[in-house]
């Protein structure tokens, strides 16, 4: 017989839903008395059905990082804990059943393992059906991969696991609403695009054990903020550096203040913008965004060489001839030099803007 303080502690943990007989303290410790807690509810597979209600997610990208404040649902049954009653009973004594040894393999803090009594709720319904959630914070590694920031989608994946029960004594399955998320939840840069659930089970030399994997994929937000600090900069310069085209050929200071100017401003701006990198990025990454500040570089740059071009090949004939004889002849070859100076001024008013248009749909495309 269990001790009289259990049996006192069963008494308070009641909670009767409908019925039309009542549990005593006596039934439920003529029921535990031979109950062992070490042992699984079946010697077949027990199915053990796992979800979750998501209250708030963050992600830390400096450290690869999600922290996700949760519910964590487990259900089972368990035909030793039948009452045969319509019944339920809450227990608050958590180590007086058996419970699955479940942890999550990329959870860095370990705080499943330490969730204090008054945010679980052990609950033992019909034909020994249990329903067991915990409150938990979870900060789970999740590496990231920023080839395509910041157009970047992130998957983070957590694995939950048995530790001691092999995949033929327990088995994992997710609940017909696996992932529940609260409705007023947001992500600062981020929304939530999907969250899913798949088998993980993996073989260790002690046997194949049963995993179920959690996936929360999520894509930047580009908003604004990219708009007006880099997209929009960007453009103006590359089409700054293409209204030199238009000044007259004759005014080469001109011209080259708009094309030294705007080369050197652009060169400045893709090194500053890094800065809105995310550590890793800006270390290893050759990114989206930097295919459109490298592009938007080779375009002011080839809008500068054509200018010079221009330049010298409208003054490349030009010269300051007084003899009458040769007047005639090098007015003709003044002529031919504006003219071909003229053409790579067409080229130019033509070419950087179509070049700029091809680079905002290819980058929309991507």
């Amino acid at each position: 017989m269990l001790p009289t303080v259990t049996i006192l502690l069963f008494s308070l943990a009641l909670c009767i839903d409908g019925g039309s007989s009542r549990l005593t303290a006596r039934d439920v410790a003529a029921k535990l008395e031979n109950y062992d807690k070490t042992l699984p509810p079946s010697t077949n597979s027990t199915k053990v059905e796992i979800g979750w209600y998501v209250n708030s997610v963050k992600m830390d990208e400096d450290k690869g990082v999600i922290t996700l404040d949760i519910y964590l649902r487990q259900s089972w049954v368990d035909p030793r804990l039948d009452f045969g009653s319509r019944s339920s009973v809450r227990i608050y004594s958590y180590d007086t059943i058996w419970i699955p040894d479940l942890f999550i393999r990329n959870d860095r803090s370990g705080s499943m393992c330490a969730v204090p009594a008054g945010l679980k709720l052990l609950r033992v319904s019909r034909k020994g059906a249990v329903w067991y959630v915990m409150k938990t914070t979870i900060e789970a590694s999740c590496p990231m991969h920023y080839g395509r920031y910041p157009k970047d989608a992130q998957t983070c994946y957590m694995p939950h696991e048995s530790f001691g029960y092999t995949a033929d004594i327990l088995h994992l399955r997710p609940m017909s609403i696996p992932i529940d998320i609260d409705t007023n939840l947001t992500l600062p840069q981020f929304r939530l695009l999907s969250a899913d659930t798949s088998d993980c089970s993996q073989n260790y030399t002690t046997g194949s054990y049963p995993c179920l994997m959690f996936a929360f994929t999520m894509r930047r937000t580009q908003g604004w903020f990219f708009f007006t600090l880099v997209y929009l900069p960007t453009t103006i310069i590359v089409l700054v550096s293409s209204s030199a085209f238009w000044i007259n050929v004759d005014k080469v200071a001109a011209r080259l203040i708009v094309g030294l100017s705007t080369s050197l401003t652009m060169s400045v701006y893709t090194g500053i913008s890094r800065a809105f990198y995310p550590p890793p990025a800006a270390a290893t990454y050759f990114t989206l965004l930097d295919v459109w500040l490298t592009s938007s570089v080779v375009i002011v740059f080839l809008a500068f060489i054509l200018q010079l071009a221009a330049v010298v090949s409208a003054g490349l004939d030009s010269k300051d001839n007084s003899n009458q004889e040769e007047q005639k002849a090098t007015e003709t070859s003044s002529k031919l030099a504006r003219l071909r100076g003229g053409i790579l001024d067409l080229v130019g008013k033509i070419l950087v803007p179509a070049l700029l248009l091809l680079l905002i749909i290819v980058y929309a495309a991507l």
